[in-house]
């Protein structure tokens, strides 16, 4: 991408920024931002963002070892007082806060460790996930994908049909980046150039 991805523009904001901003605006209290990667340039471009009233930062300095240690990092910050956590990423930078807030109101009235928010039949992000899916969490390889657990059982996982698209959108390329940038113009955003 030539840049961290929590450093892409979507308008005025960043994606570590746009990510934060949906959280807080759906209520979440405490958040935990686990940085890999040139997390020393992301720490020095976001510091304010970084020092907002329950967010923390979790530098994760092995994050080489796969996509599994970073959200294993994140869980051992928090665990093990939460009840759930919101599984979060900057490359879902068009979530809404209005889904996480649903997701987070589903998972509060129901019995499923898992909820996964859909549109139009497809499977996207923001996840929440129960407490009493940490432990097969945490017991995954550094390098094992988090849909082993998700697709161990069937039957704890709930499917959350959801009128937002943004959480189809997940920016790995220059080209998804430029898709979503696209769609924030079509929001009525005024997005600018990244960097």
């Amino acid at each position: 991408m030539g840049v961290p991805k929590a450093l892409l523009r979507y308008g005025h904001h960043s994606g570590l920024e746009q990510a934060l901003r949906c959280l807080a605006d759906a209520g979440v209290q405490r958040c935990v931002v686990v940085l890999g990667a040139e997390a020393d340039r992301v720490v020095s471009t976001h510091g304010d963002a970084l020092a907002q009233p329950g967010v923390s930062v979790e530098i994760h300095r092995a994050w080489s070892r796969g996509r599994s240690s970073s959200l294993k990092a994140g869980l051992r910050r928090l665990a093990p007082e939460i009840a759930g956590v919101v599984l979060h990423t900057v490359d879902h930078p068009l979530v809404q806060a209005s889904t996480v807030q649903s997701l987070i109101e589903t998972w509060a009235a129901g019995s499923s460790a898992l909820l996964v928010p859909t549109h139009s039949g497809r499977r996207g992000h923001p996840i929440v996930i129960d407490r009493c899916l940490f432990g097969e969490i945490l017991a995954l390889g550094d390098d094992e994908p988090l849909h082993d657990v998700v697709n161990r059982d069937a039957a704890r996982v709930q499917e959350v049909a959801l009128a937002d698209p943004g959480v189809l959108v997940n920016v790995n390329t220059p080209e998804d980046h430029a898709q979503a940038l696209e769609t924030l113009r079509g929001n009525g955003a005024t997005p600018t150039a990244e960097g």
